[in-house]
């Protein structure tokens, strides 16, 4: 097994670990699987005890290819899960829930990995304290710099479990071919109703949140892991000018547009020291076939608040000499 986690290194692929319906979706790669790994804070944790199977929930954290987990010295897990005995660790992201015409066709996208090893028992002090200053960092980022020193009678009451990560499989909400994406244009939306807000429609309320705002949330989130572990990529929102200047009878909508810049500048500022790029484009209204449709008076409004921009045609007149 490959312990470095830049490049191309990859976990080996066994008929333990080979996805078997839609390989495609399944990767292998240090990348993904550690990114997967690392945006989850509870994992669940399978395994035997004299042939009854067992499945138990708890916080984890990662360091490099191993991955820890800890509990009461007197957990039946961490007893029976001292001696190198094999362990499943996975753990499940829930983006979406996808609906359909049909209850047979309704499905979910999520992102998984199962992580396949021999546990054993820390036993080592400095190993097992360092590991336990990990585990509260990754959940309170610098939290131990200002605590208490940790007594050794703590320490000795909490078993910390370790496994090197042998075989895995992580299953990305995007296909293998978009695995890689470097750039995502968010350009989905529409608007729906002029009527004010206490006779519109709730259902084109909906219909507008889901597109404008659900639909572009579930996509940013579903290629941010690869960005991130690749350090690269760029994300355009595209807005409107109604998120900056709202109309009468379109508060929803302003609203949601309003709602992309609001999250291209928060994630501009989460991701400030690497090289993703953030940027919400705000076009002004374009008479299409969509805003032809709308009511007279709304276009009339429309055109008072924000004269749209029209192709001017020079008309030369021929001159008799």
């Amino acid at each position: 097994m490959k312990s470095n986690e830049g490049g191309d290194a990859s976990y080996p692929v066994s008929e333990l670990n080979q996805v078997k319906r839609r390989h495609d979706r399944g990767s292998y790669d240090h990348a993904t699987v550690h990114a997967l790994l690392d945006a989850a804070m509870m994992c669940h944790v399978s395994y035997v005890i004299d042939g009854q199977p067992f499945c138990t929930p708890t916080f984890f954290w990662r360091e490099g290819v191993r991955l820890y987990w800890h509990g009461s010295s007197a957990s039946r897990m961490l007893r029976n899960l001292a001696h190198g005995e094999p362990a499943c660790l996975t753990v499940t992201h829930l983006d979406a829930l996808v609906l359909a015409r049909s209850g047979f066709n309704h499905s979910a996208d999520y992102r998984s990995v199962m992580a396949f090893g021999n546990a054993r028992l820390v036993e080592d002090p400095q190993e097992k304290e360092r590991a336990l200053v990990m585990m509260v960092d990754r959940l309170y980022p610098q939290r131990t710099a200002g605590l208490r020193p940790t007594t050794a009678q703590e320490i000795k009451a909490t078993s910390v479990i370790a496994m090197d990560i042998e075989r895995t499989l992580a299953e990305p909400s995007l296909p293998a071919d978009f695995a890689t994406l470097r750039g995502l244009v968010n350009n989905a939306g529409l608007a729906l109703g002029i009527n004010p807000a206490q006779g519109c429609d709730l259902d084109q309320w909906e219909t507008m949140v889901d597109t404008n705002i659900k639909g572009l949330l579930y996509v940013t989130r579903a290629v941010l892991p690869g960005m991130v572990a690749r350090d690269r990529g760029h994300v355009v929102q595209i807005g409107s000018i109604a998120g900056q200047k709202s109309y009468p009878g379109g508060g929803v909508y302003c609203a949601t547009k309003a709602a992309l810049a609001a999250l291209a500048t928060a994630l501009a500022g989460e991701y400030k020291d690497s090289k993703l790029h953030f940027l919400t484009v705000y076009p002004g209204p374009v008479e299409t076939p969509m805003a032809e449709k709308a009511h007279a008076v709304f276009r009339a409004m429309r055109r008072r608040m924000y004269p749209m921009a029209r192709p001017r045609v020079s008309q030369q007149k021929s001159v008799k000499r």
